[in-house]
């Protein structure tokens, strides 16, 4: 065997390895834990099934269609959803196991490939592989997530048409999956600008912008998606998020900066502070790096 596979070999079993663990783990949950979520899932999933759309007790259904896509033809396939609840947490199992995946392509960026795999093997051993035993969008939401920061870091470093239009249809995934990954796409269109501030010999702007057209293209599209099409229709440019334009309406600002500080702190004790507190010699590492340009010739 050739010493190069063995890390991606290793990987492949530890993914499999994992989703089996985890969809064993959650058979032990026997009833939908989380009102009305999991109930609201499996029954978009059903009304899809069953050739009524996306539907919800007859009513329009504004939350995430590639999740209820997912569990679909398991329903279908099971026959009943009694049967299918268990097969809807395996597919929750192995959905989040194939995050490790494009989370190890994202670590091979900056590590060697036996790091990337210890990088990967973490990121799916954490503490919210629970959501596996919930018929809810998280494990689903991991996995979109983690490809579209995969297509974000392949563009940040050499933006193409191809990588462009990739970071467009991942994030347009993790969209599907859930509303809130839409600011993935402006984490990206910020992370370019701060790319062409910090590398040397940056091309000019006039010549940057020419190259990036597919992205200045998203950009006008949703500017006309969230200004234009309220002034014309009248809706209201929350509308893109769904149902959960309620969180929009109903937090004052300084909650929002309140709870975002407490979140902090929470991730802080989640990633047993070690990670937090290294990151800022990390980053004056890889500011340092981007500033003296790519190794590679």
């Amino acid at each position: 065997m050739s010493s190069d596979r063995r890390p991606l070999l290793t990987l492949v079993a530890i993914a499999f390895g994992v989703a089996l663990l985890y969809a064993g783990a959650a058979q032990l949950v026997s009833t939908p834990r989380v009102h009305p979520d999991e109930h609201i899932y499996a029954g978009a999933a059903a009304s899809l099934g069953e050739g009524e759309g996306l539907r919800l007790r007859g009513e329009r259904y504004e939350l995430g269609p590639l999740y209820p896509a997912i569990l679909a033809p398991i329903l279908a396939a099971a026959g009943d959803r009694e049967t299918a609840y268990p097969l809807y947490k395996v597919a929750n199992a192995l959905l989040f196991a194939l995050a490790a995946f494009p989370l190890y392509l994202v670590a091979r960026r900056l590590l060697r490939p036996w790091w990337s795999v210890g990088v990967a093997a973490f990121s799916i051993a954490i503490p919210s592989s629970m959501y596996v035993g919930l018929v809810m969008t998280e494990s689903a939401s991991y996995l979109t997530y983690s490809i579209a920061l995969w297509a974000i870091v392949l563009a940040l470093e050499r933006p193409s048409t191809a990588r462009q239009l990739g970071v467009l249809a991942a994030v347009a995934l993790a969209y599907a999956t859930r509303a809130q990954f839409a600011v993935l796409f402006a984490a990206y269109v910020l992370a370019l600008v701060a790319v062409w501030i910090v590398v040397p010999r940056r091309p000019h702007l006039r010549a940057a912008l020419r190259r990036l057209w597919p992205t200045l293209g998203a950009v006008v599209l949703g500017v006309l998606a969230l200004v234009v099409r309220p002034l014309v229709t009248g809706a209201s440019p929350l509308d893109a998020v769904g149902a959960y334009e309620v969180l929009f309406r109903g937090y004052d600002p300084l909650d929002i900066v309140k709870w975002s500080a407490y979140h902090l702190a929470d991730l802080e004790l989640y990633l047993a502070v070690v990670p937090i507190a290294v990151a800022p010699i990390v980053l004056v590492r890889l500011w340092s790096q981007a500033r003296a340009g790519s190794r590679v010739a």
